[in-house]
């Protein structure tokens, strides 16, 4: 059985980038792909760089398809049009700055089809400018929603999944949540899918860029999480299963707010400090040590303390690369 498989490529300025990603998906062992690309206004020449990449492989070239938004609209928006555009059984996710070994669609289709799941996961490499690091892909355990609760299952890309899941049951995060839109896209998946799987015979790369969103924590990144625990916490109401829940997303709101604090600018800090701190007292324990000195210190409102403490952070951070 070959299904056709769409490959889900969002383009914002990657020029640097997107010739190694496009050769990756252009390569795949496996035949039946379609491609598609949305340029989501990019403004440097990477939909140019696209299309002569797009030359260099005829035979595949018919399936590839170049959708261009009529504005900068950001990576959530976006992500649902390439879903949307796609007519594949199975959709799977490709950043435009990341890329795929040859066999990855192969292996995971395989293994859809084995197992009959309706997500299969396979391994991450995050790819640093000097070092790499490895990630086993997400094996299901007896409750993949409460981990994708506790962000223990891994990024939307390094997936295969049934399209059906998406357009269905409408998991699509909200447009504007750009920061943490894989975390609500997957919490939807995860409650629909009734079976999961993994593989490990291939690998997904996952390009770290200090420029990217997932660096530069800044009020827009406070902004997100605050978003994405309305969002969950409305979406869990009409599942019925908020009050099942409840203790872990309180917990997880407190480490996520640690999280942030850890790497934001110092006005940032100050401006919200004070999200979910009905909660902090009570979860504070629950935190990592190094997460819950930073929580102490911005429970508390001691700033100078909390910038020393980041510094820190940074500096022991950075020995360990």
């Amino acid at each position: 059985m070959t299904p056709l498989v769409s490959i889900c490529v969002p383009v914002y300025n990657v020029a640097p980038y997107i010739e190694r990603c496009v050769r990756s998906i252009m390569e795949q062992d496996y035949q039946n792909i379609e491609y598609i690309f949305v340029n989501d206004g990019s403004t440097d020449n990477s939909v140019q760089r696209l299309k002569t990449v797009l030359t260099e492989y005829p035979e595949r070239k018919s399936m590839a398809h170049i959708y261009h938004n009529d504005r900068n609209h950001g990576l959530a928006y976006t992500r649902r049009v390439t879903i949307e555009k796609a007519s594949g059984e199975y959709i799977t996710c490709v950043d435009s700055d990341d890329w795929i070994e040859i066999n990855y669609i192969s292996s995971l289709i395989r293994e859809a089809i084995a197992s009959q799941a309706a997500i299969v996961d396979a391994p991450l490499i995050e790819q640093y400018a000097e070092q790499q690091i490895y990630y086993a892909a997400y094996q299901p355990t007896d409750s993949i929603f409460r981990d994708c609760l506790m962000d223990r299952v891994s990024h939307l890309c390094c997936k295969i999944i049934k399209r059906s899941l998406f357009v269905e049951h409408n998991c699509f995060a909200p447009e504007g949540l750009n920061y943490l839109e894989d975390r609500i896209t997957l919490l939807q998946l995860c409650h629909y899918a009734q079976k999961t799987s993994a593989i490990s015979d291939s690998v997904y790369h996952y390009q770290r860029q200090e420029s990217s969103i997932s660096f530069a924590k800044n009020n827009y990144h406070f902004e997100c999480l605050i978003r994405y625990w309305k969002v969950a916490e409305s979406l869990m109401r009409s599942w019925d299963c908020w009050q099942q829940y409840q203790s872990i997303c309180l917990q997880k709101q407190i480490e996520d707010k640690s999280c942030l604090m850890l790497r934001c600018t110092t006005d940032s800090r100050k401006k919200h400090a004070d999200i979910f701190r009905e909660h902090e007292r009570k979860y504070l324990h629950t935190l990592s040590s190094g997460l819950k000195v930073m929580a102490y210190l911005v429970h508390w409102h001691l700033w100078t303390l909390a910038n020393w403490y980041q510094k820190f952070v940074n500096w022991r951070d950075n020995n360990r690369k």
